[in-house]
C-alpha cells in the first residue's frame, strides 16, 4: 500500500481536518503514505518526526480574514494539481485518499487519480452538496466522486447513514477520527479537586458549525464570577473578537497540536459547543462529529456540552454517559447545568471522566490506521 493522502488541512494546521490527518498519518509507516495539503499562514509550529509520512504543500492558505482569500486559493489550484501529481509519481502511489471538506482539493485528488490511472477513495468529513444544494456543479462533483470511488470513507455514523441512503450502491465505511494517542484505561483516570477560580477550557475553531452555541458559553463565562476560560484555537484573535468570543474572564492561547492534550488535562471542565442553528443546512448540524470531541474524550476530564438534542454528537454522549448536556438554547440553562455538575461533586466528575476514557477507545489511532489498510488493501 502506497497512499497519497490529499487534504486541504494537514500538519501543522491545528484545525479540523488537519488534526484528523495528523493523528492518522502518525500511525502509518513512512513507506505507506505521503500527504499533500495547504500550508496555513500563522499556524503554530508542530513537530513532525522524519519517521512519519512526508508532508508536502501544494497551496499557501492565507488568513480567511484577507480580502480576496478565495481568489488567492483558486489561482494556486493548477500548482496544487501539479504538485500532487509530482509527489504521487515520485512516491509511486498505488491509491489516492482524497478528503472533503474543500472542493478544490477534492477535485485535485480526483484528477490526479484519473491521470495516474490508480484507484481512489473519498473521505467525507462533511456532506458536500447539502451546503450548496442549488449548485449543479457540487451535485455533479459529489456524485462523480462517489460513483468511481473504491471506498467512500465517512467520519461519523450520522454521515454514514446519510451517504448510504443517498448512494445505495456505494461501499460506505465508517473511518472515525483517530485519537491523539493510545487510549488511557478508565482506572488510570484521576480527577483532581477543582481550582479557584474554576478553570474551563474550550479547544478548536469557532465557525458556523458551533458559533451560536459558543457565544452562549462565552456569555455564561462573562457573567459568572467564579470561573475563567482558556480558549486554545488556531484562529486569528481578530476573527474570534468579531464573533463575540472575548471578554472578561476569557483568554486566548495558541499551542502546537502535540501540546494540546497536556493543556486539556489541566482543565476542571471542558466546554463543547455544537451549533443549534446557523448558515449551514440542518443536516450538517445533525450529522457532524466535531474533531475536538476525540481530544476531549482522551483528556479524561468532565465535559459540559451545549448542543441540540437531536444530533449525532448528542446521541454519542448519551450512549456513553460522558458529558453533561445542555439542550436549551439559553445562558441560564448553561448556568444551571454547570451548577448541577458542581453539586455532583467528585463522584460525578470521576464517572464522567472514566466514561470518556472508555469511549475514547473507539478512536484508538492504531486501530483506525489498521482499518484504512484493511479497506484499501
Amino acid at each position: 500500500m502506497k497512499v497519497l493522502y490529499v487534504s486541504w488541512s494537514v500538519p501543522p494546521a491545528a484545525i479540523g481536518s488537519g488534526i484528523v490527518a495528523a493523528n492518522l498519518l502518525r500511525y502509518l509507516r513512512k513507506e505507506e503514505a505521503m500527504a499533500v495539503g495547504a500550508f496555513y499562514a500563522g499556524s503554530p509550529r508542530s513537530e513532525w518526526s522524519p519517521v512519519w509520512p512526508e508532508i508536502h504543500y501544494g497551496m499557501w492558505q492565507p488568513p480567511e480574514s484577507w480580502r480576496g482569500e478565495r481568489w488567492i486559493r483558486l489561482a494556486q489550484w493548477p500548482f496544487l494539481v501539479a504538485r500532487a501529481w509530482f509527489v504521487s509519481r515520485r512516491f509511486g502511489a498505488t491509491h489516492v485518499v482524497v478528503t472533503y471538506p474543500d472542493a478544490l482539493f477534492l477535485t485535485a485528488g480526483l484528477l490526479v487519480a484519473a491521470v495516474a490511472r490508480i484507484p481512489y477513495s473519498v473521505y467525507f468529513h462533511n456532506s458536500l452538496i447539502d451546503r450548496r444544494p442549488a449548485s449543479a456543479r457540487m451535485r455533479w462533483l459529489e456524485s462523480r466522486a462517489v460513483a468511481s470511488a473504491s471506498t467512500v470513507f465517512v467520519i461519523s455514523p450520522g454521515l454514514a447513514d446519510l451517504v448510504s441512503a443517498r448512494y445505495p450502491d456505494a461501499r460506505v465505511v465508517l473511518l472515525p477520527h483517530a485519537a491523539p494517542g493510545p487510549p488511557v484505561g478508565p482506572d488510570e483516570v484521576t480527577v483532581p479537586p477543582w481550582s479557584r477560580p474554576i478553570h474551563l477550557v474550550l479547544a478548536g475553531s469557532i465557525n458556523e458549525s458551533c458559533a451560536d452555541a459558543a457565544r452562549r458559553l462565552f456569555e455564561f463565562v462573562r457573567r459568572a464570577e467564579d470561573v475563567e476560560l482558556t480558549v486554545y484555537s488556531g484562529m486569528q484573535r481578530a476573527a474570534l473578537e468579531r464573533m463575540g468570543c472575548l471578554g472578561r474572564g476569557i483568554r486566548i492561547e495558541r499551542v502546537p497540536q502535540e501540546d494540546l492534550q497536556d493543556c486539556l488535562r489541566k482543565a476542571d471542565v471542558l466546554l463543547h459547543p455544537h451549533g443549534f442553528t446557523g448558515s449551514y443546512p440542518q443536516v450538517e448540524y445533525e450529522t457532524i462529529f466535531p474533531t475536538r470531541t476525540v481530544d476531549y474524550l482522551a483528556a479524561g476530564r468532565p465535559i459540559l456540552a451545549h448542543l441540540p438534542e437531536k444530533c449525532c454528537l448528542a446521541d454519542f454522549y448519551r450512549q456513553n454517559d460522558c458529558a453533561v448536556q445542555v439542550h436549551e438554547a439559553s445562558v441560564e440553562a448553561i448556568d444551571r447545568a454547570f451548577r448541577s455538575l458542581a453539586a455532583g461533586g467528585e463522584p460525578m466528575r470521576i464517572r464522567l471522566a472514566q466514561n470518556a476514557a472508555r469511549a475514547s477507545a473507539r478512536f484508538d489511532p492504531a486501530a483506525v490506521a489498521s482499518l484504512l489498510r484493511e479497506q484499501i488493501g
